[in-house]
């Protein structure tokens, strides 16, 4: 897995997690804004995945024969996991506070990208 592409509910893009080459268990990661819209640049999910400048992140990334979860917490506090199953589909949640945010998740290797 290079990258986890994060989206609402709606499914609307909202942001990319690349991920560092493997180094299990743990993978360093950056977000980068994939938002399409002014709409989905000013949601609730942006201002928890896209906080104020890019930001390095260190985190878990524990892979099984079922699929994989990622787990770190941004720089706002917010702890992210994300789960994806083997064919790369799945959920995220980002919880702090007792509240919680989540989507979905659709994860690419270099292998799925188009030519």
């Amino acid at each position: 897995m290079n990258s986890v592409v994060f989206q609402d509910r709606d499914g609307t893009p909202i942001a990319m997690l690349a991920l560092s080459s493997p180094t299990a268990p743990e993978r360093d990661c950056i977000f980068m804004s994939i938002c399409f819209t002014v709409e989905a640049l000013q949601s609730r999910e942006s201002e928890i995945l896209l906080p104020d400048r890019p930001t390095e992140y260190r985190g878990r990334y524990d892979a099984a024969d079922d699929g994989v979860e990622i787990r770190f917490e941004n720089q706002n506090g917010w702890r992210i996991t994300v789960t994806l199953d083997n064919e790369g589909e799945g959920e995220w949640s980002a919880e702090k506070n007792g509240e919680r945010v989540e989507g979905f998740a659709h994860g690419l290797t270099f292998d799925s990208c188009p030519a």
